[in-house]
C-alpha cells in the first residue's frame, strides 16, 4: 500500500494511522518493524491479531529538508520469510 502524505512543512512531523487486518486463519504475532531512514517511525499498541481482527499502526514522518520524499515500514510477523511494506510519498516545502 502506498499513502500519499501530500505536502508537509519543513521541520514539522506528519503522522498516518493505517489500518493491518489479519485475513489469515492463523494468529498474527507483530515482530516489529523496520523504517527506510531514521526520519520514519511506526508504533502500535498491539502485538497480536486474531483471524479476522484488525489494528491499527502510526506513522510519523520528520520533514528534515526540502523536496520529494518516498519512506517505506516493513512489517514483520510470524510468517516466514515475509513482511508487509507500506509505504509513504510527499512533499516537504
Amino acid at each position: 500500500s502506498e499513502y500519499d502524505l501530500g505536502m508537509v512543512k519543513e521541520g514539522t512531523s506528519k503522522k498516518q494511522t493505517i489500518i493491518v487486518r489479519n485475513t489469515g486463519t492463523s494468529v498474527f504475532r507483530l515482530k516489529g518493524f523496520t523504517t527506510s531512514c531514521n526520519c520514519t517511525e511506526a508504533t502500535c499498541d498491539w502485538d497480536v491479531l486474531q483471524p479476522g481482527e484488525s489494528g491499527t499502526i502510526t506513522v510519523s514522518y520528520e520533514a528534515e529538508q526540502s523536496g520529494d520524499f518516498y519512506r517505506t515500514v516493513d512489517i514483520y510477523g510470524n510468517i516466514p520469510n515475509n513482511s508487509l511494506m507500506v509505504s509513504f510519498i510527499g512533499t516537504v516545502e
